[in-house]
C-alpha cells in the first residue's frame, strides 16, 4: 500500500461523523486532568448511541489506527490525536467572517502603516502605498482566529512565523516534522546572503536569508531586550540583520562560515554561523 493509499483509507475511516464524535470524546476525556481510558458503555452513552451494535461497528472501524483497547477501556492513538487536532483547529470549516484593518506595524520599504486582512483562513499583510507590496501571506486556522481582532490574529502570525523559521533553522520541517537539509550559502541578486532549505520528506522548500539563524539566539534576544525590544513581537522584516546584507560576510569559504553583526542602539554582537546555520561563536 502506497502512502497515498494509506492516507485515502484513513480519511475514509473518518468520513463518518459518528466516528469523528467518538474520537473527539476519547481525546477530550483521556487528556483531561487525571484522564483514564474510557469503558465501552461509558463511551457509548457519552456519544449518544442507543444501539450498542451500531456503536461497536463504528468503534471497530477506528480500532488500531485511531483507537486502541486496553484492559480498562479505550484510548486514542497518537495518530488519532493528530487527526482530532486538525478537526479542533477548524481546518475543515470556513465559516468565520472576514476582517481587516490597519495594524501597528510599518512597511519596511516606505514606513507607512501596514494593513492586514483575514479571509478564507489566510492572513495577508500588505502596504497600500506600495504596488504589489505583500509583506506576509500565511494560513491561520479558525481556532486561532475565532473571537480575535485583526491585531490578535497578526500577533499570532508573528509568533507562528518565528516558530516555523526556528524549526527550519534547527533542521526540522514545520509541515511534516521531516529532516530539513541546507543548500549552499550564496549571495543573492539583492546582496542578501541566502540559503536553500529543503525537506527530505515533503514538498516544503524555501530560500531564506542567513540572518534568520540569529533571530532567536540568546545573545541577540538579550541585546534587543536590553534596548526595550522583544524580538517575539516583530516581523522578520523589522530586523535589518535578518536580511544579511552589509552586516554579513563570508569569512571562510570551505566549508562556508559567515560572520553576522547585529547592532542595536550603539551596541552590537557578532555571530559566526556555519553552513548548517548553527551559531558556532559569539
Amino acid at each position: 500500500m502506497t502512502d497515498a493509499d494509506a492516507a485515502a483509507d484513513a480519511f475514509d475511516v473518518l468520513s463518518d461523523p459518528s466516528r469523528v464524535a467518538i474520537l473527539c470524546e476519547l481525546a477530550d476525556r483521556v487528556h483531561a486532568i487525571e484522564g483514564n481510558p474510557v469503558e465501552f458503555s461509558e463511551l457509548r452513552r457519552a456519544t449518544g448511541f442507543d444501539d450498542a451494535g451500531r456503536f461497536n461497528y463504528h468503534l471497530g472501524k477506528l480500532r488500531d489506527r485511531f483507537v486502541v483497547k486496553r484492559e480498562d477501556g479505550y484510548v486514542p492513538t497518537a495518530v488519532g490525536l493528530k487527526a482530532i487536532g486538525s478537526v479542533e483547529a477548524g481546518t475543515y470549516t470556513n465559516d468565520l467572517e472576514a476582517r481587516s484593518g490597519t495594524i501597528d506595524y510599518d512597511c519596511p520599504s516606505c514606513g507607512d502603516p501596514l494593513t492586514a486582512t483575514y479571509e478564507d483562513q489566510t492572513v495577508t499583510v500588505e502596504c497600500e502605498s506600495e504596488a504589489n507590496a505583500t509583506t506576509v501571506q500565511t494560513a491561520v486556522p479558525p481556532a486561532a482566529a475565532a473571537d480575535a481582532t485583526i491585531e490578535d490574529i497578526v500577533a499570532f502570525v508573528v509568533g507562528d512565523i518565528q516558530r516555523d523559521v526556528e524549526a527550519l533553522v534547527d533542521g526540522v520541517c514545520p509541515m511534516c516534522s521531516g529532516r530539513v537539509v541546507t543548500g549552499p550559502i550564496e549571495r543573492g541578486e539583492a546582496a542578501h546572503l541566502n540559503v536553500e532549505l529543503d525537506c527530505e520528506n515533503c514538498w516544503m522548500s524555501t530560500r531564506l536569508p542567513v540572518g534568520v539563524a540569529a533571530l532567536r539566539h540568546p545573545a541577540v534576544v538579550a541585546l534587543f531586550y536590553d534596548h526595550g525590544v522583544d524580538v517575539r513581537d516583530r516581523f522578520l522584516t523589522d530586523f535589518e540583520f535578518v536580511g544579511a546584507r552589509e552586516d554579513a560576510k563570508i569569512v571562510v569559504e570551505d566549508p562556508v562560515e559567515v560572520e553576522l553583526t547585529v547592532s542595536v542602539g550603539g551596541d552590537a554582537v557578532t555571530l559566526r554561523i556555519d553552513d548548517d546555520l548553527d551559531v558556532r561563536e559569539v
